[in-house]
């Protein structure tokens, strides 16, 4: 009967939360069109594979107590809560829990290329921090019984033993709940870390140009319009060049081209501060006029283990060219100047693949001399607003497509990084409402099944508010468990993000 009491909770779980699912992904896609321009697209095989898995869930769940109680005596089930857990269970779901956080671990620190490390995490890494994180809602639950019981029965006026004793009688059912509550926290923690640092350590620390024109193919006379406005102190012509590389993409998923972003060395130098990570300013530029060498993004060098020194290899057309990684930098924010655009989107489809070379290079060596961005620095004090009205009305007729200013391109990128954390944080926000559901389930399931004991209290002189300070008392103790649980599973869920 409890298998199919399992089959039918999860099988109703199906049938409500299927729709409902749908329903909350209408409502995401209606109140976030901007950040979710594609709309509403229903897979039916994931619908169909989440309704199995409910079903599935509520079956396995049922499995282990089913068995159990298949082999309890009817003597010992009546005096079952009166027995103490085994330490030895404990033990065993402690270690299983930190052997699923260390598959994690080293999921992600023992690859060494992208493909290996994608499936790996995908396939292993991933689950098994979800499942680790599960299981060790146990032992914390445990952990914060023996520290906090006491002091928190004296602070709500309980016996002093009692909700220690009641939380530490079922550490499983109370623990895998805390499970269920720890996950909406857990992606909460993980989102906001990961988007923080993209805008704090990664955005922030892009420095614009005052404004940039783009075109398809400027005509070489737009640079000079522009040097010879009286609020223009300097310009640097900027091409994107599509290059094929196995640098980037997962195999039997993605093929990306990448792109070679090709400037004037010594006038980009002058407009742009980069922060050097490997390398140096003066090296750099000789080397980049010399010919044959590029710089990469720290990104870059993240990703793909490429530094100073080493080769990038590319090929345009059908022919093969290698250069010399000659420094790695602090983003220079073309690509996104690129991508804010639309320059070449159908090559940039992620915005840290890209290599920055001279133009000289592009010239000669991909046989590509198209301008298709300019940009530019204005003297100080000079009004945005009336320059850029100025820009656009001089370099009408000369392939000019867009201008803007480069503070417009940070802050619509800023408003867009906001606006997808607003949108991932409604999905937590919704699994911890979920979860708090769950919650209550246990605790009412708690209650029915503790009806005799709850009586014997209530004989013993104990008041009707005593038990509803104990059972807000276990909530407390869940909820706990599952915040500890979850900050630690969001702060290593961040870790491999980065």
């Amino acid at each position: 009967s409890k298998k199919l009491t399992g089959m039918f909770v999860g099988g109703t779980g199906a049938v409500l939360g299927v729709p409902l699912g749908v329903l909350f992904a209408y409502v995401m896609v209606t109140v976030f069109s901007e950040q979710l321009p594609t709309g509403l697209k229903i897979p039916a095989g994931m619908l169909v594979l989440a309704g199995v898995g409910s079903v599935a869930s509520g079956l396995i769940g049922a499995a282990y107590p089913a068995w159990r109680v298949s082999r309890m005596s009817p003597l010992r089930a009546l005096s079952n809560r009166a027995e103490c857990v085994k330490r030895r269970g404990l033990w065993v779901v402690l270690v299983l829990a930190l052997g699923c956080l260390a598959v994690q671990a080293l999921s992600i620190s023992l690859p060494r290329d992208g493909d290996t490390l994608f499936w790996a995490y995908t396939t292993v890494g991933l689950p098994a921090m979800f499942v680790g994180y599960f299981l060790l809602c146990v032992p914390v639950t445990v952990l914060v019984v023996k520290i906090i019981a006491e002091p928190l029965s004296r602070v709500l006026g309980l016996p002093p033993r009692l909700l220690g004793r009641t939380v530490a009688a079922t550490p499983y059912r109370h623990g895998f709940t805390a499970g269920a509550m720890m996950a909406g926290l857990a992606l909460m923690i993980s989102i906001w870390i990961n988007g923080g640092s993209v805008l704090r350590d990664w955005l922030a620390k892009i420095e614009f140009p005052d404004a940039f024109v783009n075109g398809f193919r400027l005509a070489e006379e737009a640079k000079y319009e522009l040097e010879a406005m009286d609020f223009v102190e300097s310009t640097c012509a900027i091409t994107i060049h599509p290059v094929q590389t196995d640098a980037f993409g997962v195999s039997g998923l993605t093929t990306y081209t990448t792109s070679y972003i090709a400037f004037e060395p010594r006038e980009f130098f002058g407009m742009t501060h980069l922060e050097f990570v490997e390398g140096d300013e003066a090296t750099a530029l000789e080397r980049l006029e010399a010919g044959g060498a590029v710089i990469v993004g720290r990104e870059f060098q993240v990703a793909q283990g490429l530094g100073l020194g080493d080769t990038f290899a590319c090929i345009s057309g059908d022919e093969d060219f290698a250069f010399e990684i000659v420094g790695v930098v602090t983003s220079p924010g073309l690509e996104l100047a690129s991508k804010f655009f639309n320059i070449g989107e159908e090559y940039i489809d992620q915005s840290i693949h890209a290599v920055f070379g001279s133009r000289q290079d592009m010239i000669d060596r991909f046989g590509n001399d198209n301008i298709q961005l300019i940009q530019i620095d204005f003297y100080e004090g000079t009004d945005d607003a009336a320059a850029m009205r100025e820009i656009r009305r001089a370099l009408f007729g000369f392939g000019m497509l867009d201008a803007g200013s480069g503070g417009r391109i940070k802050e619509e990128i800023e408003i867009f990084i906001r606006g997808s954390l607003v949108v991932f944080s409604s999905v937590a926000v919704a699994s911890m409402l979920v979860a708090c559901f769950g919650v209550a389930n246990l605790i009412v399931a708690s209650i029915e099944t503790r009806k005799f004991e709850c009586g014997v209290l209530r004989a013993g002189g104990a008041q009707r508010g005593l038990l509803t300070r104990l059972v807000l008392a276990e909530a407390v103790m869940i909820g706990l468990a599952a915040c500890i649980a979850g900050t630690l599973m969001g702060v290593q869920g961040a870790w491999a993000g980065v």
